[in-house]
């Protein structure tokens, strides 16, 4: 009928989950992969930046541009489920040292190459 609304209501289930902490240009990160996803965990992408926002639109320089903000490491399965470390070289964002965002993306083998993001995390890089 026309005008009438319908709810809907539905569940999404990422493929990967992930937590993470920051301390300082480390990122402490926890990859897992729920029960819906049969693919394997392929790459996973470290971002930085001076917004609350933070995703491959906003973070998309990569190591070898003069302020890189986005570093990808391409990882398997044997890291699922066990916390991880990543450092990254804060000289290479050419930023001065303060309060910045970060975030970790991760993205599998069946995923249509659509990262899952963590929460964004506000630290202080010394």
């Amino acid at each position: 009928r026309s005008g009438s609304m319908t709810e809907l209501k539905f569940k999404v289930v990422p493929y990967f989950r992930i937590d993470l902490s920051v301390t300082d240009s480390t990122f402490t990160y926890t990859v897992s992969r729920s029960a819906a996803n049969t693919g394997n965990l392929t790459q996973v992408i470290f971002m930085i930046s001076n917004q609350p926002v933070v995703n491959e639109n906003v973070s998309s320089n990569q190591v070898g541009n003069y302020y890189t903000n986005l570093w990808k490491l391409n990882v398997n399965d044997a890291i699922l489920g066990a916390p991880q470390t990543y450092t990254i070289n804060f000289g290479d964002t050419h930023l001065a040292k303060g309060d910045y965002y970060f975030r970790v993306g991760a993205v599998g083998s069946t995923s249509s190459s659509y990262f899952n993001y963590s929460p964004t995390v506000k630290a202080k890089v010394h």
